[in-house]
């Protein structure tokens, strides 16, 4: 729970400092926090594949590739952040509509059933509805806030990727919950932690 916390806690600082950043037009900043999550996660995979070492050697190597474009980067930081939040909602539309293809087992399908299963009919038809949904919703996501980035001022951009869009994901978790309690009062529930303890555990 202390990790959830944590992560939940990070994420809204994130989100305050790239709005702050945006909005106060603070280039070097905004272009830092635009830059972190690609470096935390090269950083992160060499520290898995090779230890500190690897770890260590990714950072320099990102740091050496950044600084010659650093003058660069900032003069165009908006971009950086559009970057990052459409590969961020462009992920998460992968991760849910690759497993609706045919022959494909449904991700969120795959959850209840790892979770609470074998599934029953109507378990299985709900969760792939569920899938479709969340495919829905993060391609929603990144279309509003590339729409608002190309017809709106700078802070209503922001404000959307990042004042509303953690709220939004959970207006998303807590309005699914309600629907498959009313759909399927029968089935045992489990929570959000839980399914994303196991997708962690499958990586």
């Amino acid at each position: 729970m202390s990790r959830a916390v944590l992560l939940t806690a990070g994420l809204i600082s994130y989100d305050l400092l790239c709005y702050y950043g945006t909005t106060r037009q603070a280039p070097a900043l905004t272009t830092g926090l635009a830059l972190a999550p690609a470096i935390l996660i090269v950083t992160g995979l060499a520290w898995r594949a090779r230890g500190r070492a690897g770890a260590l050697i990714a950072a320099l190597a990102c740091a050496s590739a950044l600084w010659p474009l650093w003058q660069l980067l900032t003069r165009h930081f908006p971009l950086l952040l559009l970057a990052q939040q459409l590969s961020m909602w462009g992920v998460l539309f992968l991760m849910f509509a690759r497993t609706l293809r045919a022959g494909r087992v449904p991700l969120c399908t795959e959850w209840a059933d790892r979770l609470h299963g074998p599934l029953t009919s109507a378990e299985r038809r709900y969760t792939r509805r569920v899938t479709l949904a969340w495919s829905l919703f993060f391609a929603g996501m990144g279309f509003i806030g590339a729409l608002l980035f190309l017809i709106a001022p700078p802070h209503y951009w922001s404000a959307f990727n990042h004042l509303w869009a953690l709220p939004l994901v959970a207006l998303m978790f807590l309005g699914e919950y309600v629907v498959r309690h009313v759909a399927l009062p029968t089935t045992a529930h489990a929570g959000l932690l839980a399914a994303l303890r196991l997708y962690a555990a499958r990586r």
